[in-house]
């Protein structure tokens, strides 16, 4: 089989409704609960303009996080945030009894808020809020969207092919979140052959007529429980199964 896909996929979601019905019950449970703690646990966040201090501190962070992933993708933040003169942004820092856990680096538009890069611990420190900083901060920030009058919520963009340049695992967690995978301004089509695919990988296709993508999910009998969660969101995100 013959895949025709775009190179680079982007994740948006819509930010012109209330926050948490991006999220399935779970998560917004867990999202309502942390909310509600945050003050008990000493749990603050704070958006305020990138500067060079605050990018001393996140810079070596994100580095140190990213070395951990497969094929890591390194750029220069620097060049990219602060030296860039087409657009200022911001970051949005959690806090932990004082402690900065994790940001996530901003820019924004009239009517769209694009994250550039984000770095967060998996669990808190001390305490033990159901949602994770990563999930809590996801909220915040749509939630500053919704309360700000922005129509859209980018989530970075990716090289297509989940599985071999980048985890599954990133891919789902960005759905969890209520992205949708979209097609970006620029990107170029490629082919993929199905009989070069040897591990599971999940390549995004276009659907007719949209700038939609739909998600088509190489798998084996052995390995497929392992994505069984996606299922969950088919209704967000179309999945096709191919099992070998």
């Amino acid at each position: 089989m013959i895949l025709t896909i775009p190179n680079k996929v982007s994740w948006k979601k819509n930010t012109e409704v209330p926050s948490l019905t991006h999220y399935n019950k779970k998560s917004a449970s867990r999202i309502k609960k942390t909310h509600a703690h945050s003050l008990r646990d000493n749990i603050t966040c704070e958006i305020k303009p990138l500067s060079e201090e605050l990018l001393d501190w996140f810079v070596p962070l994100h580095i140190e996080k990213i070395s951990q992933k497969n094929s890591p993708t390194f750029s220069d933040i620097q060049a990219k945030t602060l030296d860039n003169v087409k657009r200022s942004f911001q970051i949005l820092i959690i806090f932990e009894n004082n402690q900065k856990i994790g940001g996530l680096i901003f820019s924004e538009t009239a009517s769209v808020v694009n994250i550039s890069y984000k770095i967060f611990e998996e669990k808190w420190t001390a305490s033990s809020l159901p949602a994770s900083p990563s999930l809590y901060a996801d909220y915040l920030l749509s939630e500053y969207c919704f309360q700000n009058k922005k129509e859209v919520l980018v989530h970075g963009k990716d090289r297509n092919g989940y599985g071999k340049t980048s985890s599954i695992g990133l891919a789902i967690f960005k759905i969890i979140l209520g992205y949708k995978p979209c097609l970006p301004q620029k990107y170029l089509i490629e082919e993929v052959n199905s009989t070069d695919i040897t591990c599971d990988s999940l390549y995004f296709s276009c659907l007719e007529n949209s700038f939609a993508l739909q998600g088509n999910l190489f798998t084996s009998a052995e390995t497929k429980e392992k994505w069984s969660r996606l299922d969950s969101y088919k209704d967000n995100v179309p999945i096709r199964w191919i099992i070998s």
